[in-house]
């Protein structure tokens, strides 16, 4: 869902849409007009924002899928997960990019 979100935020207002449509226009039986600017930049975006933020308020009312846990006054145990993610995430994108860097220099 993030992804999704986020692609449409990158195509839709970083990268030049115009573009993007022109192309799809030269290359597809299928025409896109100024209504596939529309649904890129504002209705797709808020239907899956919608969603995401009502599955996280659902997921911290119910308990994660549905239980309830108790951490034994380890509230912030989600905290933790969450950078931990994206500690390895970020991790894994710097060795990456490192050897990406030593290919292209070798």
């Amino acid at each position: 869902m993030i992804c999704g979100l986020l692609e449409c935020v990158l195509v839709g207002w970083v990268y030049d849409i115009d573009k993007v449509i022109a192309h799809i226009n030269e290359t597809s039986f299928i025409k896109l007009g100024n209504g596939y600017k529309v649904m890129i930049r504002f209705v797709v975006p808020a239907i899956v924002l919608f969603i995401l933020v009502s599955n996280i308020v659902k997921e911290l009312a119910d308990g994660i899928y549905g239980t309830k846990m108790d951490f034994g006054g380890m509230s912030f145990l989600w905290v933790l997960a969450l950078v931990g993610w994206l500690a390895l995430t970020l991790i894994g994108a710097w060795v990456l990019t490192g050897l990406r860097g030593a290919e292209e220099g070798a």
